[in-house]
């Protein structure tokens, strides 16, 4: 009798324990995936687009981390984007590429602008005139 209780205190130890371990790691899980944030790029030249693409980013990540997440080539000089996916601004003919988010213009370089959950950015390779 004794061996029979013991073996059943055993196995409820293992099934209890075992239980509180997977409760972990979905938490854990859950955690990962609530600090995701998915963006929206697209690539516009003259404000007509040509490319998008969403990316998934971790929460507080800037405009360039995500830039770069989408597997688009992008160039960058003193700060300033200078080309992506081989589509490179032309500073002779005054095209470069602005960017907005969410329709407004950016207030800081890609480098420091942070982004936000299902912002919508967009990369326009347009001519400026000075």
């Amino acid at each position: 009798m004794k061996k029979l209780f013991t073996q059943l205190t055993l196995v409820f130890a293992l099934v209890f324990g075992l239980a509180g371990c997977g409760n972990q790691t979905t938490h854990s899980k859950s955690a990962a995936n609530d600090n995701q944030i998915t963006i929206t790029y697209n690539l516009k030249r003259q404000h007509h687009e040509f490319a998008s693409k969403k990316v998934k980013v971790k929460n507080g990540a800037t405009v360039l981390k995500g830039l770069q997440k989408t597997g688009w080539k992008v160039k960058l000089n003193k700060g300033m984007v200078t080309s992506i996916d081989n589509n490179t601004q032309n500073e002779k003919q005054k095209v470069y590429w602005m960017y907005k988010i969410n329709g407004q213009e950016a207030q800081n370089g890609v480098a420091k602008q942070k982004v936000h959950r299902n912002d919508k950015i967009d990369f326009d390779l347009q001519t400026v005139n000075q």
